[in-house]
């Protein structure tokens, strides 16, 4: 009995604070980036990115959110080389061969609730779990269940890098090749060039940002006209309505390092603002992303998007 009223006592400790904290970074990043750093940590009180060490994670489990780390990986090490970084992340093989980190484990690892998250959720809107989704055809609810329900004042890059600190605007993500099968690298120089790779749809978390299915097929059919498109994802969404000899879908055939393969042989990649937005940028592959809900170019002010 005892036992289980502790362990109530702490849930509802923690969801305060949680809801406490939130809102007081939300208050603080609303009058900038400056003075949420100088906020967080006045008085001269050193800063995440002066430390000898380093134990950081993404704010999320998706793969964008874990390259977005890496311009900031990249800073701290500019500014304090000798910090000794380590990265918790679902994703090892997104920061393999990465120089500005010096060990990579897993996220659950005991060590995980002292590790410092790169948030941008008190800054960004964000569903709350089991929230209804939006229905409105018009938009006019497109904002139900979220918390925040306005777009970000700065970059998602710079928001995450003033948890350590660090005042930074940056663009280019970094990531090591994938590491495919010989079997599959033949089977995408099999494809005909050029090539586009189309992720239709965005996380399950973030349905304002899905764009309409029809619509899709639409310019995919236009796309076939002058090259061969690849569908990629967690599941197919345009199989059923396009047969044509140069559309292949490997949307839910292909692990992450497949799909980051295939983009970064892309000759371009067109999807929402979703996982393969971030693997486009992280190889230099010219995109057209199409924006929708809450979400915007500025949030991530990516070249060659």
């Amino acid at each position: 009995m005892l036992t289980r009223l502790a362990a109530a006592l702490t849930w509802r400790w923690e969801a305060w604070t949680d809801t406490m904290r939130d809102a007081l970074y939300h208050a603080l990043g609303a009058r900038g980036g400056a003075h949420f750093i100088r906020w967080r940590w006045p008085f001269g009180i050193t800063k995440p990115y002066h430390r000898r060490r380093l134990l950081l994670r993404a704010p999320g489990v998706g793969i964008g959110d874990n390259l977005m780390v890496t311009p900031i990986l990249r800073e701290i090490k500019r500014r304090n080389p000798a910090c000794e970084i380590t990265m918790l992340t679902l994703h090892p093989d997104l920061f393999r061969d990465n120089p500005h980190v010096d060990h990579v484990v897993s996220p659950f690892d005991p060590a995980e609730r002292d590790a410092l998250i790169l948030r941008y959720d008190h800054m960004a809107p964000r569903r709350l779990s089991g929230a209804p989704l939006p229905s409105a055809a018009d938009g006019s609810d497109r904002f139900r269940g979220y918390v925040h329900p306005t777009p970000p004042p700065r970059p998602l890059i710079t928001i995450m890098a003033e948890n350590v600190g660090l005042e930074l605007h940056a663009t280019q993500l970094d990531c090591a090749p994938p590491e495919v099968s010989p079997v599959f690298r033949e089977r995408v120089d099999a494809i005909a060039a050029p090539f586009v790779v189309v992720q239709p749809e965005a996380s399950a978390w973030t349905p304002l940002k899905n764009w309409p299915v029809d619509r899709w097929v639409e310019v995919v059919h236009a796309l076939l006209l002058e090259c061969t498109v690849v569908e990629v994802g967690t599941s197919s969404v345009l199989a059923e309505h396009i047969h044509d000899p140069r559309f292949v879908s490997l949307a839910g055939q292909s692990s992450v390092a497949e799909m980051m393969y295939l983009i970064s042989k892309a000759t371009i990649f067109a999807g929402p603002d979703s996982g393969g937005m971030h693997v486009a940028n992280a190889f230099h592959v010219p995109s057209v992303i199409v924006f929708g809900g809450y979400s915007s170019p500025e949030m991530f002010g990516y070249p060659r998007t």
